[in-house]
């Protein structure tokens, strides 16, 4: 649904070649209700009902009475992918979680590797020192003895 409305904001063709039209509202409240996930181009998680979510400005450039309309470019996958004399309703088409665009989802996958890399090399550091410290005899027990030892000779 957001793949759909921002191609509808951003494409001035689609906007001028439309042949069905609805409240940009409508398309918002779906992106809302049902792909409240990863925005595309966003470094961090964004979730469709916060206050920093790309539909907040919408209606700042129109007057009160004028609602502006999104054309929907569903409409032209509906007609490619079923088949005559089905009708589908809007309602049916679902976004899942695990539906990302190939940008978030690979900046997204890159940062939890970074992650996951970051964590095994702290933990190979802590291991590889207790290990060290361990046969070395490092420890405080070899420490005291050490110094046992020199106040016996004196």
């Amino acid at each position: 649904v957001y793949k759909a409305w921002l191609c509808s904001q951003y494409f001035e063709v689609t906007q001028f070649h439309c042949s069905n039209r609805i409240p940009c509202k409508q398309y918002c409240l779906e992106v809302q209700t049902r792909c409240p996930f990863i925005l595309p181009d966003n470094d961090d998680v964004i979730y469709g009902g916060l206050s920093s979510f790309i539909c907040t400005g919408l209606y700042e450039n129109y007057p009160t009475n004028a609602e502006p309309e999104c054309c929907d470019v569903r409409w032209g996958l509906l007609s490619e992918h079923q088949s005559k004399g089905t009708i589908k309703t809007s309602g049916s088409t679902v976004c899942h979680r695990t539906s990302l665009t190939v940008s978030s989802a690979s900046r997204l996958c890159n940062s939890r590797l970074k992650l996951c890399v970051l964590v095994l090399i702290l933990l190979h550091t802590v291991l590889a020192v207790s290990a060290a410290q361990n046969s070395t005899g490092l420890g405080f027990g070899g420490i005291t003895t050490l110094e046992d030892n020199s106040t016996n000779e004196e």
